[in-house]
């Protein structure tokens, strides 16, 4: 089976750690984790397998700060697992037994998402400095005031030797 599973998470972690130049990971609460942006049907099949089942049980002590008592997915080999309804869909079928919409052809059909491992460097932000960025007037004989704010600037995925960077693509079916 090609579905999502921790071993395909550990095999793109590993991937990701042994990337050159390396996909450095994310830094947060004293450790150093990657996060993987997984399709709601493929945190689905994860909750419900049982090495997932028996993972979550043995794992992170219960508080606030587990990220499954806050609704996230979970840990695995130090990737935090979310789930998110815009991971991209990829509609291969080429019969009408896709879940996504009816195909014509032969009797066959894989729904797969692009699930993404994401370290530090995955996206840059840019930000132009703008002295005027917030203005505040009065008005009304100084009874009301007005301010306006703007911004100059962008996101952008990484790119580096004109290839992206920082992200791995991990492509696993998912059934509905």
């Amino acid at each position: 089976s090609h579905t999502l599973t921790l071993d395909l998470i550990t095999d793109a972690a590993t991937k990701a750690h042994l990337a050159s130049p390396k996909i450095q990971p994310i830094s947060g609460d004293g450790e150093d984790f990657y996060v993987c942006y997984v399709h709601p049907l493929q945190a689905a099949q994860l909750r419900k397998s049982s090495d997932w089942k028996t993972a979550q049980e043995n794992a992170k002590v219960r508080s606030d700060k587990n990220p499954v008592f806050r609704g996230d997915v979970g840990f695995w080999s130090n990737v935090l697992i979310l789930s998110n309804e815009f991971v991209p869909w990829l509609d291969i079928s080429v019969a009408g037994n896709s879940f996504r919409g009816a195909g014509t052809g032969t009797d066959y059909g894989a729904d797969c998402a692009a699930n993404l491992l994401c370290g530090r460097q995955a996206v840059l932000m840019a930000e132009a400095s703008n002295p005027e960025a917030l203005v505040v007037e009065q008005f009304d004989y100084k009874n009301k005031d007005g301010v306006a704010g703007s911004f100059i600037g962008g996101l952008q995925k990484t790119m580096f030797n004109s290839k992206e960077f920082g992200v791995i693509q991990v492509d696993a079916a998912a059934a509905p």
